[in-house]
């Protein structure tokens, strides 16, 4: 794809350490626009399994910035085999309790720097669920501060989940300040929707858009054995 003056400087931000839905959704989006007038840059985690796929052509994207924090590490990601062990998981979750308020303001810092450098115009935030990761409220925060600062729309392809007890009033800051900075919520499904109630914040968002990402449907006949079942009340 050629990049014009003029085209529209779009950074997709994710933060993802498995091989599922969200990469699967990034390269279906990055596989499918064909608009002219849109330049991607991904910015995502150096770990990111996703980045192994891109030999399909790095003329969807103008560039790739990795990023590396404490955050995104296997380790503290909960994805390093030993972390697995119940000791190991009881300190993990522990030091993540202890040591995520810096790591939000020291990222929030990061983006604000990366977004001034990098001038974008449009953010595309995407998460699993929602609060999702340090990482994604952290450019959130950030993408208010830039002076360049367009369109933001957060894509949360799983459910919302409400806050553990204890930490309500904190996330309840956050998240306020997070969604003020949202033009518009894309999710997946009504579920997914629906699950917003658990994030009040979220859920009161005036603009809420579901786009299933499911593959397209095809009819066909049904089979001898499934009108068997059907007829019998089988699943």
């Amino acid at each position: 794809m050629s990049h014009n003056a003029n085209s529209m400087k779009t950074c997709i931000l994710v933060d993802n350490h498995f091989r599922g839905g969200v990469a699967t959704v990034l390269l279906t989006l990055l596989r499918g626009q064909c608009e002219e007038d849109i330049e991607f840059v991904l910015v995502t985690n150096i770990n990111n399994p996703m980045l192994g796929n891109l030999d399909i052509g790095r003329a969807e994207l103008t560039k790739v910035i990795p990023f590396q924090f404490i955050s995104t590490s296997n380790w503290f990601a909960g994805t390093s085999p030993w972390i697995s062990r119940n000791r190991f998981t009881l300190v993990i979750n522990i030091l993540r309790k202890i040591i995520k308020p810096f790591l939000l303001v020291h990222q929030t810092f990061y983006f604000a720097r990366l977004f001034k450098t990098e001038n974008f115009e449009a953010l595309l935030n995407v998460n699993g669920g929602y609060p999702g990761s340090i990482t994604s409220r952290a450019a959130a925060l950030a993408w208010s501060r830039s002076s360049s600062a367009g369109r933001h729309i957060m894509a949360i392809h799983n459910f919302a989940t409400p806050s553990r007890l204890g930490l309500r009033s904190i996330d309840r800051v956050i998240d306020r300040k997070v969604i003020s900075t949202i033009d518009e919520v894309i999710t997946v499904s009504e579920s997914c929707r629906k699950s917003f109630v658990n994030r009040s914040s979220l859920d009161a968002h005036g603009k809420i858009t579901v786009i299933p990402n499911g593959v397209e449907t095809v009819v066909r006949e049904i089979s001898n054995r499934e009108f068997f079942r059907k007829s019998l009340n089988v699943n």
